[in-house]
């Protein structure tokens, strides 16, 4: 093969990348469901950053007023009740407009620690917070421009994880506490349902 053929297939396969990482990028960004049945499509975490980057670029920067996040212990004595509890306020630079959020995250995931759960309750309430400073048309026109075929479906997306294995390494795989109707345990860091196998070797383990 001499260099210019080369440098063809190459280049074809970049565009096929850049294609498909397009696509990937918009199922990233919306998501539908049905909602008392009918379908509803929502923008996500990763569309709110995109549309809030937008607004930076024309002028309209958000700037931090206030954060905050906090363990708070309902009841001391029983980790069950411990929440995540957090708290952000954004002003855009330009218009002025001040907007809140909050969230909250349990301490605990199914009977056991979570690592993540001061991280996802402060980033939702940076999220629920940032929604309020994007103007609904802006919102309405992002949906409409992203097609049908890139936007990525939760139903069909949970229904994957409920029959998909869980192809952790042993050192990362989470089994959960509980066992599921099916009778596998689930990984915690995949959301994925571990093998029967695996199940049972760790069930039995556990009753030793």
């Amino acid at each position: 093969m001499d260099k210019s053929t080369a440098i063809s297939i190459f280049e074809k396969m970049d565009e096929e990348q850049i294609v498909k990482a397009d696509k990937a990028v918009k199922q990233a960004m919306v998501y539908t469901a049905k909602v008392n049945g009918e379908q509803t499509q929502e923008i996500t975490f990763v569309g709110i950053k995109h549309l809030i980057l937008q607004l930076a670029v024309k002028d309209n920067p958000l700037e931090i007023l206030e954060s905050r996040c906090e363990l708070q212990k309902d009841d001391p004595d029983d980790r069950s009740t411990w929440h995540w509890r957090a708290y952000k306020k954004f002003r855009n630079i330009n218009t002025r407009l001040e907007s809140d959020g909050r969230s909250e995250c349990p301490f605990l995931d199914n009977g056991r620690y979570d690592a993540f759960a001061q991280r996802k309750a402060d980033s939702k309430a940076e999220r629920n917070a940032q929604r309020k400073q994007i103007p609904e048309l802006v919102i309405k026109e992002f949906l409409k421009s992203v097609n049908s075929d890139q936007i990525q479906d939760v139903e069909k997306a949970n229904v994957k994880k409920e029959t998909q294995l869980c192809t952790c390494p042993p050192d990362r795989r989470i089994p959960s506490e509980t066992i599921r109707p099916d009778g596998h345990l689930e990984c915690r860091h995949c959301s994925c349902k571990i093998s029967s196998l695996v199940s049972e070797e760790i069930i039995k383990n556990r009753g030793k």
